[in-house]
């Protein structure tokens, strides 16, 4: 599935992330999702967001009147277009970065709250209506610097745990595993583990994944 943190082959095996600071054109990148199997990966993104945001919220970034037609994304009734595919992406990959220390109420209230880096405009209203080339590079920044300040500067045990992760499976997939429950640790979720300064058992659990155990 072609989210922001994935090599994309149809950008050079670049992500779309890095496609737009690169290049700072979002053609090519709403043209290569719309290539990519949308209704799948709708469904993944949008059912991961509203668990993250809220469906309320997600319609926001959307442009969308209510959340129902967030709802029929994720059970593949309807289909974003791709330039909406792409804004959500880039909110699901803002949310994961910060969840490695803050509630998720936490981050419902920074996508919501006038940001001073984003001109105080809120996150979400920069990804609901700026040009998409300036709100993915912009609203990820702003993430990274509050995740920093809020203690979660993305140490190395949580960049080890993450890029494992991504090693066995492709976006979501990886970042749902981190926020699922483990057979291989007893039950807990692993980025509270990792929250917890623990990413050397996650890391653990995620080679017994490889070896052919379950999740």
């Amino acid at each position: 599935m072609a989210l922001v943190n994935t090599p994309h082959p149809r950008l050079d095996g670049f992500t779309p992330l890095e496609w737009l600071v690169e290049n700072r054109s979002a053609s090519e990148v709403i043209t290569a999702l719309a290539q990519d199997d949308l209704p799948a990966t709708a469904a993944t993104l949008a059912s991961e967001l509203v668990k993250l945001l809220g469906a309320d919220l997600v319609a926001y970034i959307a442009s969308l009147p209510d959340a129902a037609t967030v709802i029929r994304w994720t059970d593949r009734t309807e289909t974003p277009d791709s330039d909406t595919l792409a804004r959500l992406s880039i909110a699901f990959h803002a949310a994961f970065t910060l969840q490695v220390r803050i509630s998720e109420a936490e981050i419902q209230a920074w996508m919501q709250v006038r940001n001073p880096r984003l001109h105080d405009v809120s996150p979400a209203r920069v990804l609901r209506q700026d040009p998409i080339e300036f709100a993915g590079p912009t609203v990820l920044a702003a993430a990274r610097s509050y995740a920093a300040a809020a203690g979660a500067d993305l140490d190395p045990g949580f960049e080890k745990v993450l890029a494992r992760a991504r090693e066995l499976w492709a976006e979501p997939s990886a970042s749902e595993w981190l926020r699922g429950t483990s057979s291989h640790l007893n039950g807990a979720r692993p980025i509270d583990l990792v929250r917890l300064g623990r990413a050397a058992e996650v890391l653990g659990a995620l080679d017994a994944v490889e070896q052919g155990g379950m999740g």
